[in-house]
């Protein structure tokens, strides 16, 4: 009675619930540390919990290598103080304005729908390119895989001239710009310019 009494005791204080099933509501987070140089072999023994604590080099490569999702850290290069910090996997808010932007797959001539593509970094995460909406665009898994494995050199080139227009260069060096078509139910210019052509002669006669 006393192992029940305690359980739930933490079971109010951890979720805010006695359900007996309160330990799906636990989540563990386990934060290691290690310089991107570990994971190319360049370095070893850099890896550490938030307290300071190293891990080995083998348990930091083991959890490197099933996480979901990694967080890019920029330090400043003479202290080694943290000063921003860079998601490769969007966040859900982000994903969705990103699929409702684009709405088909963004390689030319693709119009597979965006739900079911993957958001992909036009200038590459591991060179530098943020998880940001200037630099994420739907592309389906066929034209993603084939973007990645004939890389710029032998392949498609793709840059992001504003947010969601992308210029893409064949093989043969012909250019092609894809654009978001607009939203559902938006007002486009023209319309805009029509209403205040109205506007304007309303307050003439």
């Amino acid at each position: 009675m006393h192992q029940y009494m305690a359980d739930t005791a933490a079971a109010v204080l951890l979720t805010g619930t006695c359900d007996a099933g309160w330990l799906d509501n636990i989540k563990a987070e386990v934060v290691v540390t290690m310089p991107a140089t570990m994971l190319t072999g360049e370095e070893t023994g850099q890896a550490e919990l938030p307290a300071g604590t190293l891990v080995d080099d083998d348990t930091a490569l083991m959890l490197a290598g099933s996480v979901s999702s990694w967080t890019r850290l920029f330090t400043h290069p003479v202290t080694g103080v943290a000063v921003t910090a860079d998601v490769y996997a969007p966040t859900a808010a982000l994903r969705r304005f990103i699929v409702h932007r684009d709405r088909t797959c963004r390689f030319p001539g693709c119009a597979r729908i965006a739900k079911h593509a993957d958001v992909d970094h036009t200038k590459d995460w591991q060179h530098g390119g943020k998880t940001t909406p200037d630099n994420l665009a739907c592309l389906c898994r066929h034209h993603h895989t084939l973007k990645h494995r004939l890389g710029p050199d032998e392949g498609w080139k793709v840059r992001q001239l504003e947010p969601g227009v992308l210029e893409w260069t064949d093989p043969q060096g012909q250019i092609r710009t894809t654009e978001p078509p607009p939203a559902p139910n938006a007002v486009k210019e023209p319309a805009l310019v029509s209403a205040a052509r109205r506007g304007e002669r309303a307050l003439r006669e």
